[in-house]
């Protein structure tokens, strides 16, 4: 799911949704399976806090790029 340009509070909050297995679950979410099992490898808080802080750092050129790609 795009991420980009989304606050640090909302990504953390969805990463840590994947994580706990709040997210991801539904048999037919192929990329919540995957966004689930990607999260999953985070072992903590911290980690979470800087995932998203990179991904704070992508900006709406890569949810452009990242749309593009589904098209």
């Amino acid at each position: 799911p795009p991420l980009a340009g989304h606050d640090d509070w909302y990504v953390v909050a969805q990463l840590a949704a994947f994580r706990g297995g709040a997210r991801g679950t539904h048999a037919s979410d192929a990329r919540g399976q995957q966004m689930r099992a990607a999260a999953a490898l985070l072992a903590d808080a911290q980690q979470l806090a800087d995932v998203a802080t990179y991904i704070s750092t992508l900006g709406d050129d890569a949810e452009r790029a990242a749309s593009r790609r589904r098209d």
